[in-house]
């Protein structure tokens, strides 16, 4: 009952700040007792009570039930404990995008409206100051501000509005673009102040750290009379000097804002096309690969974690791949291998060997593995050089903020796994000798893992199983994210589940999957950690972790559970990352920290956390079955959508998905008690399997191709299609 009670008392404290409380409400909202004492009780269960919740509700997860537990996230921090940002509030990077390895060139929009940063938050900076006086800084009241949307939903647009303490209310949009005469990009402003209703004019100021980056009509501080409104033009610009001078007005401001519309819509139409029924989950891909496209191998954009991350730009390279691009995925991988032998781990090799294998699988370009095989096969060689003599590789860090080599098993695996994808690509494309080296590095590293692992692994009592993170004796955590070693533990071993180094459907992975979701690994389905770095000071448990939530969701879609890959969708969305601009960062509050309303997450933007939600999204619609090893064999689709993206009139599918096999286009539409799917199927080893899954009360009767009825399970919906290839239609009869 108190779970409950905690929900309902944060849609009260939400009602009141939804559109703006009103001028009498604190500056800044503060959570109430109750929510604060729901959101512990939750955090402390060791099950996700809340997505237990939305998991049996009528039609199962949805993003309206899963939205109302938590606030939004609006903070962010740094390290130090201290602010990212002079307001406190996250930042947009908006760029165009440069070649991987090109120096980036950064404009960072505080989603307040308060202040734009050149390059990093230590940058030149512009603050936008309103008010009777010009001295109310943009944004300072944010019960009187509207926090960033984008235009259209997903384009890097900036969308704010505030009111002063007056009454003189103001809308913002603000962007990054090109400009004729300026060396690198422009942030654009359009400040609309309308003083139409208020007793008292407003002055608006910019405020620069270098007065010779601001270009407006009239430098100054400029009146609004009250009873008027006005129109204000600003450009920033981030890099000096002009080639020749600028003006920024209605007609230069229009110009850019156009040609970065054609630009995103034109990149965005070059990638695979998800065809998703509700808008949200739409706005969201496409704002999450324009984040990507921007910050191609950065962790983080212009704070101290715009660094190469391994782990994570592996899984990038594996993720923008699948969505089509191939560009951006190659030159990810061609950095990443050189970096490689300046920092070599088995980890490392093993994400760097399965990532160009992905690439290849689904792109077949051999001109790209014939340059970078030869390094390739020193990682191959130097993991071969060394093994121990029972097979096993030497401890290294369990992680790259976890001082001291262990002998860890995450590493192992991902070695493992890397080392078959690599042997499976050259024994097709004529590289038979390094193929089998590599083949016979990863039995050798099976066996030795398996002899070491099989006394370790614990049965808690309840139908579980644990497996440590090291191969040493470790006793289960009762409640995963309890302690530092548990909240590790959450974030590693994904990656060592996700590998098929415990089959899938097998009674090992069953155990674990049950391991898992009973003991407090997953919150609304998005991963949980101790998220101290969040709150500014040492709490262990109470945080998320939506970048190491990618593994888990492709270790749920292996396992077919659909239900909870759809609750890790919209627990993404509703409490992974900012509502209405899809920024996360690489730890996530839950608890509100001190006294705050909003929540707070640590360094923004992560690039980790953007992949973790693509490669959700894309599960839902395609994924691919492995075999042995690993090996690609079969599609399966439409295996894990929510049941309400079937409602009467909705269509879902892909169009031009890469995949093992080929290109994939399908899609699924439904008219009243019809359903037609409209497939063009690449070849495959197994059949490919297509789910239908219908709004609570709707079940298949029938499922016909031409005149011939096919045979489909009746519990799930599913039907195979045996040898089927090339363009089929499929009529649904439902009842």
């Amino acid at each position: 009952m108190r779970l409950v009670l905690a929900a309902v008392a944060f849609l009260a404290v939400a009602a009141a700040t939804a559109h703006g409380p009103a001028a009498s409400a604190p500056c800044t909202p503060g959570a109430s007792w109750s929510y604060a004492e729901g959101v512990g009780a939750a955090t402390r269960s060791g099950r996700d009570v809340w997505g237990e919740q939305l998991l049996a509700a009528r039609n199962g997860p949805t993003f309206e039930a899963a939205h109302r537990f938590l606030a939004p996230i609006l903070y962010a921090t740094q390290r130090g404990r201290l602010p990212l940002t002079p307001s406190h509030v996250y930042y947009l990077p908006l760029a165009y995008p440069t070649a991987v390895g090109a120096p980036a060139s950064f404009a960072l929009h505080v989603a307040d409206g308060s202040e734009i940063f050149t390059r990093r938050v230590t940058g030149p900076h512009v603050s936008v100051y309103v008010g009777r006086t010009g001295r109310e800084r943009y944004g300072s009241c944010l019960a009187r501000t509207q926090t960033a949307t984008l235009v259209d939903g997903y384009l890097p647009i900036m969308l704010t509005s505030y009111t002063d303490a007056g009454g003189v209310r103001y809308t913002q949009e603000s962007f990054a673009s090109r400009l004729d005469g300026a060396r690198s990009i422009v942030s654009f402003v359009h400040l609309t102040v309308d003083a139409s209703d208020a007793k008292r004019g407003a002055v608006v100021r910019f405020v620069t750290s270098t007065p010779a980056r601001l270009v407006v009509v009239r430098r100054g501080p400029m009146h609004v009379a009250a009873g008027t409104s006005a129109d204000i033009y600003m450009g920033w610009l981030h890099k000096l000097p002009l080639l020749h001078p600028i003006k920024v007005n209605e007609t230069t401001y229009e110009r850019a804002r156009s040609s970065l519309i054609t630009y995103w819509q034109n990149r965005l139409a070059q990638g695979t096309q998800l065809l998703v029924p509700e808008e949200r989950v739409q706005d969201a891909e496409k704002s999450i690969l324009i984040q990507q496209l921007v910050q191609g191998w950065r962790y983080s954009a212009g704070n101290p974690y715009e660094e190469l991350s391994y782990a994570e730009a592996m899984d990038t390279v594996q993720v923008m791949a699948e969505y089509g691009y191939r560009d951006d995925a190659e030159g990810i991988l061609r950095m990443a291998l050189q970096r490689l032998p300046l920092r070599f781990s088995s980890w490392r090799a093993g994400d760097r060997l399965l990532a160009s294998a992905v690439y290849y699988d689904l792109f077949k370009d051999r001109a790209y593995l014939g340059k970078e095989t030869p390094a390739l096969g020193s990682a191959v060689a130097k993991l071969d050089a060394n093994q121990l003599p029972d097979g096993r590789l030497p401890p290294e860090p369990l992680s790259s903020d976890v001082p001291g080599a262990v002998d860890g098993v995450p590493a192992q695996v991902v070695a493992w796994q890397g080392l078959l994808a690599i042997s499976r690509v050259w024994s097709v494309t004529g590289h038979r000798d390094l193929a089998a080296r590599a083949r016979s590095v990863a039995l050798r590293l099976e066996h030795g893992l398996d002899q070491a692992l099989a006394p370790l692994v614990r049965r808690p009592g309840d139908g579980s199983l644990f497996v440590p993170s090291t191969l040493t004796p470790t006793a289960p955590y009762p409640r995963i994210t309890a302690t530092r070693d548990g909240s590790y533990w959450n974030l590693v071993m994904p990656y060592a589940f996700a590998s098929g180094f415990f089959p899938p459907g097998s009674a090992d992975a069953k155990g674990i999957l049950a391991y898992l979701l009973a003991h407090g690994s997953r919150m609304l389905g998005v991963s949980r950690a101790d998220a101290h770095i969040a709150y500014g000071r040492y709490i262990v448990g109470d945080g998320l972790a939506e970048v190491y939530s990618l593994a888990p969701a492709r270790f749920i879609a292996d396992n077919d559970l659909p239900d909870q890959l759809t609750l890790s969708l919209y627990g993404m969305l509703a409490i992974g990352m900012t509502q209405g601009t899809y920024v996360s960062g690489e730890a996530i509050s839950a608890l509100p920290v001190g006294t705050a309303y909003y929540r707070t997450m640590y360094m923004p933007p992560n690039l980790g956390a953007n992949s973790s939600f693509l490669e959700t999204l894309r599960l839902l619609l395609v994924h691919e079955r492995r075999g042995r090893f690993g090996a690609p064999r079969g599609l399966d689709l439409a295996f894990s959508t929510p049941r309400l993206w079937l409602a009467d009139g909705d269509t879902l599918g892909v169009q031009n998905a890469p995949t093992s096999f080929g290109t994939l286009t399908y899609s699924v539409t439904r008219d009243g008690k019809t359903l037609t799917a409209d497939l063009r199927l690449p070849r495959t080893p197994t059949p490919t399997r297509l789910r239908f899954r219908l709004p609570a009360g709707l079940h298949v009767a029938y499922v016909a191709l031409g005149r011939r009825r096919l045979p489909f399970d009746h519990a799930t919906g599913t039907v195979t299609l045996r040898g089927a290839h090339g363009h089929l239609t499929l009529r649904v009869q439902l009842r």
